[in-house]
């Protein structure tokens, strides 16, 4: 009888030392098998000291409404080699070549100017359009300076100021675009502007692009820099003192008739020049002659403009592309002399204009009125 108890005993003890090791441990009874309830999303949480800094990489072209389809293309009649020509430089080539760029920069934001319905139709909404093949972007709707909606307007120079954006990176929290100027031909100016949630580090910013006019006098010099003032207050009102990134074909160089405009946007307007606030910089141009030995002169027209952040890397890619659209960064000059054969094709008379810029909760600095 004594031995029953003791192995009555003995197994009780085991027992309880096996509850206070497993209360120890912080074990919980056995799961219960069957569906659970599922798991609300999280909010997203607002911008705190706490959040990581963002590297953002945002992108800007000038993408050109001219197509080697049309007739008497001026732009594209001095062709400088012997196996090039217009049929090289349609829309659907030259958005073949958009695409590969795309992909190989992989841009969080990217900013396009002079995206006609011709190209609203290569990159949005046509069976194999860029978008389609690169799901993870999106655009916010805009006006043309002819005044139409969404790609609509069947003119090549009734031209859009589009804002793209990695929807699986950023939440939209509020869009638009406004009128910048409204010339006497009729023509109106727009800005288009985003702001956005980056829900890998919490930062919001402000995102927006514009194509000034050709500087050919003092009083259109004078109207560039009446719309970009209109630009820069109406979005830093928008911005709630968030960074605000504005890109785009500004149509002047620093030193130019122009140089009014970025005299202001630097010196007034509370923004950095990325190329010069940048910590790696490249001093290329972004101005060149399609399909010619003179593939970048030096002169600079096309910016991103950073107000309320810092800029890691600024980079223009002036490479080129193979005919199989492969985009190839560095080309040797010794591939480019005219007369001859040339592998190399544009996208347009423009350079893209890469910033790498840093996100860490700066607040933007108001225009000086």
């Amino acid at each position: 009888m004594n031995t029953l108890w003791r192995k009555i005993y003995q197994i009780f003890a085991l027992t309880m030392s096996l509850c206070l090791l497993t209360t120890a441990l912080g074990c919980s009874a056995a799961p219960t098998v069957g569906p659970t309830a599922p798991t609300k999303p999280a909010e997203p949480t607002e911008p705190t000291e706490k959040n990581e800094p963002a590297i953002v990489t945002v992108l800007t072209l000038n993408v050109a409404y001219y197509d080697g389809d049309l007739p008497n293309n001026q732009h594209l009649s001095k062709l400088d080699y012997t196996n090039q020509s217009l049929a090289d430089y349609t829309f659907a080539e030259r958005a073949d070549r958009l695409e590969s760029l795309l992909k190989y920069y992989k841009p969080d934001v990217f900013f396009l100017n002079e995206f006609n319905f011709a190209w609203w139709k290569e990159v949005i909404t046509d069976e194999d359009a860029i978008l389609k093949k690169l799901p993870q972007y999106t655009f916010v709707k805009s006006r043309s300076t002819g005044d139409s909606l969404n790609g609509e307007g069947e003119k090549h120079t009734d031209q859009y100021n589009i804002v793209f954006y990695d929807q699986t990176r950023f939440a939209l929290l509020d869009s638009g675009y406004f009128v910048t100027y409204i010339h006497t031909s009729g023509r109106v100016d727009h800005c288009t502007w985003v702001k956005l949630y980056d829900k890998t580090s919490g930062q919001k910013a402000l995102y927006a692009t514009v194509h000034l006019n050709t500087v050919g006098n003092a009083e259109r010099a004078e109207i560039n820099l009446q719309a970009a003032t209109t630009a820069v207050e109406t979005l830093y009102e928008l911005s709630g003192g968030l960074p605000v990134i504005l890109g785009g074909d500004f149509n002047t160089t620093e030193t130019s008739r122009g140089y009014l405009t970025y005299e202001y946007m630097v010196n007034q307007a509370g923004f950095k020049d990325s190329r010069y606030a940048a910590l790696q910089r490249d001093d290329s141009g972004t101005a060149r002659i399609w399909g010619s030995a003179w593939k970048n002169n030096g002169s600079r027209i096309d910016y991103i403009f950073v107000n309320g952040a810092n800029v890691r890397k600024y980079e223009v890619a002036s490479g080129s592309f193979l005919q199989d659209d492969t985009y190839v960064e560095n080309v040797k000059e010794e591939d480019l002399e005219p007369g001859k054969e040339c592998d190399y094709y544009d996208i347009s008379d423009h350079l893209p204009v890469i910033s790498h810029i840093v996100l860490k909760g700066l607040q933007a600095t108001a225009p000086e009125k």
